[in-house]
């Protein structure tokens, strides 16, 4: 009975408990980076369509309809009534991320893109 006692049968499974804490924050964090940068990526996508947008089309009003949402905050510089075929426009997308894992945390995001304004009948 006493050779039962200092036998190593419960060793793995304790060191798994002590592991799994562990694996499971690593989990978690990867989770919440990829949300974060996912949404980054569609932040940037959506500057350079409205860039675009906003070098074909002369008028700033097809870039505010296109972002017409309340948590974005775009910026067209220079606005419609300055620019002239061949000056570059900069759209400025801003918005803010809550990180999918851990509630209550926002994180500022911005992007930008620049296009050449184009001369369109």
């Amino acid at each position: 009975m006493a050779d039962r006692l200092r036998g190593d049968d419960g060793s793995q499974a304790m060191e798994f408990a002590m592991v799994l804490p562990l694996v499971a924050l690593l989990v978690v964090g990867l989770v919440a980076v990829g949300g974060v940068a996912a949404t980054a990526l569609r932040t940037h996508a959506l500057a350079v369509e409205l860039a675009r947008a906003a070098s074909v089309d002369h008028d700033d009003e097809v870039v505010e309809r296109l972002a017409d949402r309340p948590w974005l905050d775009v910026t067209v510089d220079p606005p419609s009534g300055v620019r002239q075929p061949g000056d570059p426009v900069t759209v400025r997308v801003a918005t803010t991320v809550s990180v999918p894992v851990l509630s209550g945390v926002r994180l500022p995001l911005t992007a930008s893109a620049t296009t050449i304004t184009q001369d369109v009948p």
